[in-house]
């Protein structure tokens, strides 16, 4: 007999061997995680519901603690909450992971978009560079700063450094706000001005300064702040 046949929710299991995990919309993707981490099906059924009325999206759940997970799948279950918490951790890893590869084209879209997936959830600023060749080829993604930005605490040669290292022609910067709005803050318009300026001198232009939102993104280029 098939494993997938004793498991209590045998149809999901089946839909993801045959059209695999982006079908599934995020309550049918919960009940297949929260069945792996509780036997019976009442408490799943609780699970879920706790979930739809505590949470708006599965995004949260990268900012809750221990405590929420306990209160999500039953006080009782301590082992099922400390797994959920691997399986989130794993996840956020996973999505941590570098997402574009050298050589790949990149623009201000593929740039928000694929930051946006990468940044939301996160309670802190991450700015992020992305380093391009003449024919706008990522030449290097990297990690600049964590933390809020401000002319004390980050300098554009923190961000040319990198640049010169790799041998790139151009840059986008990408930075998250936690809060997901999106809207450029004084700090983060006078940094980028002052990157902009610094690329004009060193003949390394700044193609945009994109802000990541939880859901959507703002290209301050598109904005007509750079």
């Amino acid at each position: 007999m098939s494993l997938i046949s004793n498991c209590p929710n045998a149809y999901l299991l089946t839909q993801i061997k045959k059209y695999q995990c982006d079908n599934l919309t995020d309550k049918e993707l919960l009940t297949v995680i929260f069945s792996l981490l509780l036997t019976k099906s009442t408490d799943i059924e609780q699970a879920i519901a706790y979930f739809s009325s505590r949470y708006q999206s599965l995004g949260q759940l990268k900012k809750a603690c221990l405590t929420d997970y306990h209160l999500l799948l039953g006080e009782k279950n301590e082992a099922s909450a400390l797994q959920l918490q691997a399986i989130i951790a794993f996840g956020a890893r996973v999505n941590s992971e570098p997402h574009f590869i050298c050589g790949q084209i990149c623009s201000s879209h593929d740039a928000g978009e694929r930051m946006v997936a990468e940044l939301s959830g996160l309670n802190q600023e991450y700015l992020i560079g992305l380093f391009l060749d003449t024919k706008n080829q990522i030449v290097k993604q990297e990690t600049l700063f964590i933390g809020t930005l401000n002319s004390a605490t980050v300098h554009p040669r923190d961000v040319f450094a990198v640049a010169l290292k790799y041998g790139a022609a151009k840059i986008i910067l990408v930075h998250n706000h936690p809060s997901g709005d999106v809207t450029p803050s004084k700090n983060d318009i006078i940094f980028s001005k002052r990157v902009e300026k610094c690329g004009i001198l060193m003949g390394i232009e700044l193609l945009d300064h994109i802000i990541s939102g939880n859901t959507n993104y703002l290209s301050m280029k598109e904005e007509g702040v750079l």
